[in-house]
């Protein structure tokens, strides 16, 4: 029988979907961690909260609260991985940390696709914000169209 994850890793994973500015998408979060079997986060396994603690940790540590920015970056981040970016997609990917993967995905989707075809670093506060609109409906798109 599988480990069921403890309180601290509880507490851990609450901290960090707050730092990481998710906590609205935990359940989604959750969902994907327990390949659909759940979304409440005392459901997890042990191995799947120390996976998804780590994933969250990456994303916190990512940015700054600082750059006001951040948090619409944060949100492509989240819908990408959603998505599947965090899947290699050519071989210079390969060996590459999923968050990395996942980051260089949604920034080539910002230059071919995006409404500025600018990288998700350059682009302006404005420019985010219609970029995050934007991403948002493919995210719903895919979602959609996979079930979920």
């Amino acid at each position: 029988m599988r480990k069921p994850i403890s309180q601290a890793q509880l507490k851990r994973l609450q901290t960090l979907l707050t730092k990481a500015n998710l906590r609205e998408e935990k359940e989604e979060i959750i969902s994907h961690y327990t390949n659909g079997r759940s979304t409440s986060s005392r459901q997890l396994t042990s191995q799947e909260a120390t996976d998804c603690c780590d994933w969250l940790q990456g994303i916190a540590d990512q940015y700054q609260e600082e750059d006001p920015c951040n948090q619409m970056r944060k949100k492509m981040l989240y819908y990408g991985y959603m998505m599947g970016y965090d899947e290699p997609t050519n071989d210079r990917q390969s060996g590459l940390p999923a968050k990395q993967i996942n980051y260089i995905n949604v920034d080539d989707w910002c230059k071919k696709w995006g409404i500025h075809k600018q990288p998700l670093n350059k682009l302006t506060r404005q420019q985010l914000h219609q970029t995050v609109s934007q991403f948002l409906q493919v995210y719903k798109s895919t979602m959609k169209a996979v079930g979920k």
